[in-house]
């Protein structure tokens, strides 16, 4: 499965842009070579990092499963992004204010995500194992 994080940041998080970066590179290596069904074969998790005077305005995007083709385009490279799935997570600019380096930001990045992963209770999925693609994340931060 392909895995990929997007970060939507303001200029004073420049440097949560990075670790969304580096945690992005690392879960789509673990991630490369696993399957949990057909349905999902890419996962693509907009991370929302913004300051206290943007927070109202920037929402995060109700999730997004799509089983017709369609092209993403990442980093100028072209990304089928037929069976998929779409959505974000925002870290509040209290949390971020407390991450100092790249671990921190790694264990508040699961913690939100793993609050998030109800999302597949809303979207029609019946090829895809959540149990066991939830188990592989907490795995994978567990040894990061």
């Amino acid at each position: 499965m392909d895995f990929k994080l997007v970060s939507e940041s303001s200029f004073e998080y420049g440097c949560i842009s990075k670790y969304v970066n580096d945690i992005s590179q690392e879960l789509g290596v673990y991630f490369q070579e696993k399957s949990y069904g057909k349905d999902i074969s890419l996962m693509v998790i907009s991370v929302i990092t913004v300051s206290e005077e943007f927070d109202p305005f920037i929402l995060p995007h109700k999730p997004k499963f799509s089983k017709s083709k369609h092209i993403f385009i990442d980093h100028g490279v072209e990304i089928d992004g037929s069976n998929s799935l779409t959505f974000s997570i925002k870290i509040s600019h209290e949390r971020l204010n407390q991450i100092s380096n790249k671990n921190k930001f790694f264990k508040e990045f699961q913690i939100e995500l793993n609050k998030n992963l109800s999302i597949f209770n809303t979207i029609e999925v019946s090829d895809f194992n959540v149990a066991s693609f939830e188990q592989d994340l907490n795995s994978f931060f567990d040894n990061v």
